[in-house]
């Protein structure tokens, strides 16, 4: 895939998407983070309201989205993973709130917030720890930038996933999940809609991937989700709203009224739905008062351009 290929138009809209649909499932779903699971289809929570446990502005987002936006920028600058600027960048978000809307830190989970200071002492940005312990979603909440930076070179995108989980989250089921998710984000961005090919990529060989898998193939019943922050709950989670979703409003609402980890399973969700339906989908009224509407937009597009040029110059 060339840059300039004429049907890029479509693959634009989708890595658009991808971007904007993680935001505004983080952002809708920060209303209802840590709290229970809503039980009635008529009291579903499907307004971008704000406030929840940080009390925020309709449309602001969390530790995702700000997390993401600095893994992004960081692809983008730096034509490829550097992992000691991706952390870098972290630290700049949790010390002094850059890459967050609302200018702090104000939501970080126990095991990043460990990582980030074990890389300041240290130094070595590789500061996961592989105890299945500490298997929380925290590198696969912010993933969605490699799959737009690898497009054009899946096994590329592969490597980047893991190796950028392992900065935080380096329990194996945390790097098989990011290699999992990768590439379903990218198969789903570049318009492939078969589900055998969306379920069975490669790099998914830690079991517990393939319970969260199941959730493609239906048949699971919502009393049997899970909205954790262990990250096979949150994929799972994430995977059975998406499955058979007709619009990215059902997939992303029914995810975040899952309740507990309701930001981090809405912008897992909201990013593969975002890549299925386009920005185009995502409703209007969700999309206008998101925060940095137009940079998270703009990164998308930058995300795929270097994708591109980094791609040909290794032609």
């Amino acid at each position: 895939m060339k840059y300039t290929d004429p049907r890029q138009g479509g693959i634009i809209e989708r890595a658009r998407g991808a971007m904007l649909g993680l935001a505004v499932g983080d952002a809708l779903g920060s209303t209802l983070e840590f709290g229970p699971r809503i039980a009635r289809i008529a009291d579903y929570h499907r307004e971008m309201t704000g406030g929840g446990p940080f009390g925020l502005d309709p449309g602001q987002w969390t530790d995702d989205t700000a997390m993401a936006f600095a893994l992004a920028k960081s692809l983008v600058l730096r034509n490829g993973f550097d992992p000691h600027d991706v952390m870098t960048r972290f630290v700049a978000w949790y010390r002094r709130g850059e890459y967050s809307c609302t200018g702090s830190c104000f939501d970080i989970g126990g095991t990043t917030r460990q990582a980030l200071e074990r890389f300041e002492r240290t130094g070595d940005p590789f500061a996961g720890l592989p105890d299945e312990d500490t298997a929380g979603n925290g590198s696969l909440m912010r993933l969605a930038p490699v799959a737009l930076f690898g497009l054009d070179d899946e096994v590329e995108a592969i490597r980047i996933a893991r190796e950028q989980s392992r900065l935080t989250h380096a329990a194996p089921v945390c790097v098989d999940a990011c290699g999992y998710f990768v590439q379903l984000l990218r198969l789903t961005i570049l318009g492939e809609e078969d589900p055998l090919k969306l379920a069975l990529p490669r790099w998914s060989g830690h079991p517990e991937i393939m319970r969260a898998k199941t959730a493609l193939w239906g048949g699971l019943e919502r009393r049997q989700i899970r909205s954790g922050g262990y990250v096979v709950d949150t994929l799972q989670a994430a995977l059975f709203s998406c499955a058979n979703a007709p619009s990215f409003e059902y997939a992303v609402t029914l995810a975040v009224n899952l309740g507990g980890d309701a930001d981090t399973v809405g912008a897992i969700a909201g990013a593969l739905a975002g890549a299925k339906f386009g920005e185009r989908g995502i409703p209007k009224q969700w999309l206008e008062p998101l925060a940095w509407r137009h940079k998270l937009g703009a990164m998308a597009l930058s995300l795929v351009r270097t994708s591109s040029e980094v791609h040909l110059d290794r032609l």
